[in-house]
């Protein structure tokens, strides 16, 4: 949101001049003009599935040596606001 307000300050806009995006989907990001397109890297989906796994390890009954840490990919997703232009031909 820094970098957009510099470039304003030098006469540039975005997405005329450029295209941003920034990352985790915050708030504020929705309060800038124009909105900042962001990836969202769903924390709380991630939180929920990390204490889940935690909590399946500590079952008793599930504990021996040679378990492997469950692995889990959650995808990060794109939010596309009016910070970034089309591609141009």
């Amino acid at each position: 949101m820094g970098i957009m307000q510099r470039f304003r300050s030098a006469g540039k806009l975005a997405p005329r001049d450029y295209s941003i995006a920034g990352f985790d989907n915050l708030e504020a990001g929705l309060c800038t003009q124009p909105a900042l397109t962001t990836i969202d890297q769903q924390v709380d989906t991630l939180i929920e599935a990390t204490v889940e796994q935690l909590l399946n390890r500590i079952e008793p009954e599930s504990i021996t040596l040679s378990d492997t840490p469950p692995q889990q990919l959650i995808d990060a997703l794109l939010v596309s606001r009016e910070s970034i232009a089309s591609p141009r031909s």
